[in-house]
Parts: C-alpha cells; sequence; structure tokens
C-alpha cells in the first residue's frame, strides 16, 4: 500500500488535494504554527518506536481558529526538505482537524536516523501557513528502555482568593509530586491521577510506570494510564502498544464474574473511611465499571470500532447486573454508605429514573452528619463531582472549606476541573468546559493550564449580582461556557452584547446559566 493510501486505510483523508510545497516558512494573516513535538517533546532524540507520534499548535490573531487541512513534509536532509522534494513522508494534504497524536505514516526509519520536518496547515478561512523546521533522531531500535525526561514539571497554575481552598491544591500538589513523581517505581495510586493529569507531564510518567512493572502490579492502571492519555493529550500511542496486556487485564475480570457480577472481593475498601460500610464488592464493581468505559473510550479513539462497541455493550451489562443487586426503588444504593452512593452516582450504574433519588439520599446524609463527608480516599472526589452535577454548589463549598476531607491530598483535579473551570470535554482539550461552582467565599478563581494545544486561562470574579471571567482558548480548541445568567441578554461580552461579537455561539440556557460555545482567543464575560 502506498502512503497516500495508508493514510486513507488509517481514516485520516476524506479527501487528498495537491500542496504545492514552498520552500520558505510562510506566516499568512497572522496564521502560525508553534511548538513543533515528538513524542511530546522538542526536538527529540533516543526515539525506540517507530509509530513517533507528532504534534504541534497554532496561534494567530484572530478568534476561533480551526485546522482543517494538513500535510506533513519529512526528510533525512533539511536541504531535501527545504528544497521541496521530502524523502520520507510527502503523503499531499488531508482533511484532518486534530494538531496532536498524528501517527508515523512516512517510510520506515533507520535505527539512529535524523528526520527534519514541518507541517503545512490550512485553517477554517483557508488561510495557509507552514511551519519551521523541527527534528526528531531515534534511538538504537533494539528493544532498550529509552531515556524519561523528568515527569513533573508543574503545568496547571491555579488562582483560589481563599486561603482554605488554595491550601487544598497545595497539598494535593504535593502529594502527587511524592506519589507519583519521587517514586522509583511511578507510583500507581488512581486517586492522583485526576490532579496529575494536570500537574505534571503525564506522558512521561505513564510511560515510565507501565515500561516498569509487571502486568499483576498495574490493576486497573493498566486501562486508566492509556486512557489518560488519550483524554489529556489525544494520543493513542500507549494504549496502542500495550493493547494486549489491557484487553488481558479485562478478559480476567470478565472470566471471574459470572453474570457480570464481581464476588468475593472484600479486599477492595474506600481508604481511610470514617464510614468502612460499603462493600467490597460493590467496590469492585464500580471500579470495573469506570476500567470498561475508559477502555471503550481508548477503542473509539484508536479507530477500534468492533472493540469500543463490545466495551460499551460489556459497561451496560455491568450497570444492569449492578442495580438488580445493589439499587433499591428508593435510590439507595448497597446500604446506603456515601461510598456507595457516590460511587455508583459517578460511574453511571444507577437506572436513570432513579438518580435523583440516589443524588437526594447523599445529600441527606452529609446534611445528616453536620456537613461532613463519609468517604475516604477513594469516594471523596466522585462525591464532590456528584454534588456539583446536582447543583450543589452551597454544600461543595461547605465541604472544600471545612478543610478536613479524607482524600483532600486528590482533590486538586476536582479543583481545576469544577471550581477553575478547565474541564476537558474531548480528547487533547479539542473542546472543553467552563462551567466553575461558585460560592460567595470564594470570590475569585481560575487557573492556567499548558495544555497540548497551548496555554488555557481562566481568571473568574464572583459576589451576588456580578460576575467577570476573563478566558484564554488556544488555536484549534472550543470552549463550551456557563455563566451564571438567567438570560442572553444579561451578557455581555467586552462590553458588547452577544449576537454581535465574532467567534461566540448561543447554545441556550440550560440549569440556570447562559451556555456559549467559543473559539480561539480572548475574552472577558461580564454579567451586571
Amino acid at each position: 500500500m502506498n502512503r497516500r493510501g495508508l493514510l486513507k486505510h488509517a481514516g485520516l483523508i476524506g479527501a487528498v488535494a495537491g500542496l504545492p510545497l514552498r520552500p520558505a516558512l510562510a506566516q499568512e494573516a497572522g496564521l502560525r504554527i508553534v511548538d513543533l513535538r515528538a513524542e511530546g517533546l522538542v526536538d527529540p532524540i533516543g526515539i525506540q518506536d517507530q509509530d513517533v507520534r507528532l504534534s504541534w499548535r497554532l496561534e494567530g490573531q484572530r478568534r476561533g481558529i480551526t485546522q482543517t487541512r494538513c500535510e506533513v513534509q519529512a526528510a533525512s536532509t533539511r536541504a531535501l526538505l527545504e528544497a521541496g522534494t521530502p524523502d520520507l513522508w510527502w503523503a499531499g494534504e488531508v482533511l484532518i482537524r486534530r494538531s496532536m497524536d498524528m501517527g508515523w505514516l512516512g517510510a520506515r526509519l533507520a535505527p539512529r536516523q535524523k528526520v527534519f520536518w514541518r507541517v503545512v496547515v490550512r485553517d477554517d478561512n483557508a488561510v495557509r501557513a507552514t511551519s519551521a523546521v523541527a527534528t526528531f533522531e531515534m534511538g538504537a531500535l533494539d528493544g532498550s528502555a529509552p531515556g524519561v525526561p523528568a515527569a513533573c514539571t508543574q503545568t496547571a497554575r491555579p488562582l483560589f482568593d481563599n486561603a482554605a481552598i488554595q491550601g487544598l491544591w497545595q497539598k494535593g500538589f504535593a502529594a502527587e509530586n511524592a506519589a507519583l513523581c519521587d517514586s522509583a517505581r511511578g507510583a500507581l495510586n488512581a486517586a492522583f491521577w485526576d490532579g496529575a493529569a494536570f500537574d505534571v507531564d503525564v506522558r512521561a510518567l505513564a510511560r515510565r510506570s507501565m515500561a516498569g512493572l509487571t502486568e499483576p502490579d498495574r490493576e486497573d492502571m493498566t486501562i486508566l494510564l492509556p486512557w489518560t492519555l488519550w483524554q489529556r493529550y489525544g494520543d493513542t500511542a500507549l494504549a496502542e502498544r500495550n493493547w494486549a496486556a489491557m484487553v488481558r487485564h479485562l478478559r480476567t475480570i470478565a472470566e471471574a464474574s459470572p453474570g457480570n457480577m464481581r464476588r468475593g472481593t472484600k479486599g477492595y475498601t474506600d481508604p481511610d473511611a470514617p464510614d468502612a460500610s460499603t462493600p467490597g464488592d460493590l467496590i469492585a464493581m464500580a471500579l470495573w465499571k469506570r476500567a470498561v468505559d475508559a477502555m471503550a473510550a481508548v477503542a473509539h479513539g484508536a479507530k477500534r470500532q468492533p472493540e469500543a462497541e463490545r466495551y460499551d455493550q460489556l459497561s451496560r451489562d455491568i450497570a444492569d447486573a449492578f442495580a438488580a443487586t445493589f439499587v433499591k426503588p428508593d435510590g439507595t444504593v448497597g446500604g446506603g454508605s456515601q461510598g456507595a452512593q457516590a460511587l455508583a452516582l459517578r460511574f453511571g450504574l444507577v437506572p436513570e429514573a432513579l438518580r435523583d433519588g440516589a443524588t437526594a439520599k447523599l445529600v441527606a446524609d452529609i446534611r445528616q452528619r453536620g456537613g461532613r463527608l463519609s468517604t475516604g480516599r477513594l469516594g471523596t472526589v466522585p462525591a464532590l463531582d456528584v454534588l456539583a452535577d446536582a447543583g450543589e454548589a452551597a454544600l461543595v463549598h461547605d465541604l472544600l472549606l471545612r478543610g478536613d476531607l479524607v482524600g483532600g491530598d486528590a482533590l486538586s483535579g476536582f479543583l481545576l476541573r469544577r471550581v477553575a473551570g478547565i474541564d476537558p470535554v474531548e480528547p487533547g482539550f479539542l473542546k472543553w468546559r467552563f462551567a466553575p461552582v461558585l460560592d460567595p467565599r470564594l470570590p475569585r478563581g481560575g487557573a492556567s493550564y499548558d495544555s497540548v494545544l497551548g496555554r488555557i486561562v481562566t481568571d473568574w470574579t464572583y459576589s451576588p449580582g456580578r460576575f467577570e471571567a476573563r478566558i484564554t482558548v488556544p488555536g484549534n480548541s472550543r470552549a463550551e461556557v456557563w455563566l451564571p445568567a438567567a438570560s442572553v441578554d444579561a451578557v455581555r461580552e467586552g462590553g458588547r452584547a452577544l449576537g454581535s461579537v465574532e467567534g461566540v455561539t448561543v447554545v441556550g440556557v440550560r440549569d440556570g446559566r447562559v451556555v456559549l460555545e467559543v473559539g480561539s482567543g480572548e475574552y472577558v464575560f461580564t454579567i451586571a
């Protein structure tokens, strides 16, 4: 199969058009291609896998920049590339929006080979630009482990104008570094990965962890590490390289679970929970469901459609078996512990018709305990997410401000997603959600995060009757913006009514908030 056929076989081409090469660097109408990376690194050396993954970012002067077509050009020498005669990869222009996780589809690379590459992109206005030249160099390709760069470079910087909440994030970040970065093994504590996915270089850390541990040690992290890379970077390489182990892990569980019920799993607990009554079988079922859902998502991303559909069906079967065993008609899950309610609700194990009742049971139990959670390191963040989804903003902040949450050292991910307002919706932050959980006791919040597409920034201020949000959306990304207003007429962007603002689409009003979708650029939304 020739390279153009290989691209089409990989599902990357809707149509191919010849794209004349231009040796000169182009920066037309402000469109720029920057930060070219191979395997997540700038000009790396010693790459040990033929399936090299490439990425780049878009920058520009206008709002809403979106890549629609691209062409990767690669050559064995800089002279060949700049002369317009690349000898390693030149397949023509492809219809593809993604600017990350582009797998290598050029010639087979030799050991120690150095590659010179660049990208030509067209945006949604048919503007065309060419990147500068980047490089990468192959390793020995003898199966030896590649060098792993420092994994714990901070990538998120939060801003919470409340000492207790800022302290929670700092505690979580410190715990992640101790558990995930200071360990020679690269710790596999799943409780930390929600935050670590923001706070450290998960790509390097996940590869180190997957390479350094035997399969029995990995447990569900066999699935969750590749899934995390897929969600944060749009990168399926780790999944593809470990697919057989991922399938084997879930098959082993399924074979030991007749009728889609895990039994004899009393060793599963919610560590450090004040209420230890949540059954081990219930916890094991929730974690199995989480792993299967993650596997289905990665399978969809890797274009493994038949397998994705099979795991989607397994997820539904697990949910049905769980509901028949543990969920009562009034929404009580198991014995009604907060951990049972939270895990079942968060991982989609409660039938839709019973979700309101199950959520009400969780809220009532928290209030009966004087506004305290009885969950541990596993259940605390799911409980907070369930409360945030239910609109219990005041209760969420009551719990955060107490400062005594068990599992509080795993909270940084929740704070960045649900309070700062940087919540990924599509892999690689192609789309993300700004919908902070607001309370007057936190007058200002936000964060900056260096995503694979570029820096995302949120900075909001809130007081009764007034709200302002400054949001930066990187090129090739879109944000779903939820603003605390009852009508579109109450919202201004840059002092203007939304109908006259470039790059802003009104989605509607949901749950008492105005919902917008915006493309790349900087925005200032106000409500008074």
